[in-house]
C-alpha cells in the first residue's frame, strides 16, 4: 500500500535538533551529464557524471534562543558546514552535510516575519528508511 507524507510529520533538522517554525523544504538531487562525440556520429552519446544536491527551507523567523535558527545565522556567517536532515516523517529522513549558501529574512506589515535558506550539499546525501 503507498505511503503519503504529509505536512503534520515533515521536520527539518540540524544534526539532532529540529529548526524551529520551519514550515517547508525542497531537495534537489542531480547529476552532470557528460556528452561524448565523435567524428562522423549521428547521434551524441552520453554518459552520468558527478552527482550533487542542494536544498531550500522556509518559516516563520524565531532567533530566540533554543529555536535553531540562530545556528543558523551564525554557521552563515562563519562559513560552517551543518548536517541537516530532512524529514518525511519520523523514520523516513534525508541526511547530508552543506554549507549555507544564502538566508534570506522578510517582513511586512500585514504578516509575520519569514526566513528562508538554500544549502549547498558537499558530498552525498543519503536516504535512511527503517529496517
Amino acid at each position: 500500500m503507498p505511503e503519503i507524507y504529509n505536512g503534520l510529520v515533515g521536520n527539518i533538522k540540524n544534526g539532532t535538533a529540529a529548526i524551529g517554525h520551519m514550515s517547508g523544504w525542497n531537495l534537489e538531487l542531480s547529476r552532470d551529464i557528460a556528452e561524448v562525440v565523435s567524428f562522423g556520429s549521428t547521434s551524441k552519446e552520453k554518459i552520468p557524471g558527478i552527482k550533487d544536491w542542494k536544498a531550500d527551507a522556509d518559516g516563520t523567523a524565531d532567533f530566540s534562543t533554543g529555536s535553531g535558527q540562530n545556528d543558523l545565522l551564525t554557521a552563515y556567517e562563519n562559513g560552517t558546514k551543518l548536517t541537516f536532515g530532512f524529514y518525511l516523517d519520523a523514520t523516513k529522513y534525508f541526511t547530508g552535510d552543506a554549507y549555507i549558501e544564502s538566508l534570506s529574512i522578510s517582513h511586512d506589515a500585514e504578516g509575520v516575519a519569514e526566513i528562508s535558506i538554500s544549502v549547498s550539499g558537499t558530498g552525498g546525501v543519503v536516504l535512511t528508511l527503517p529496517v
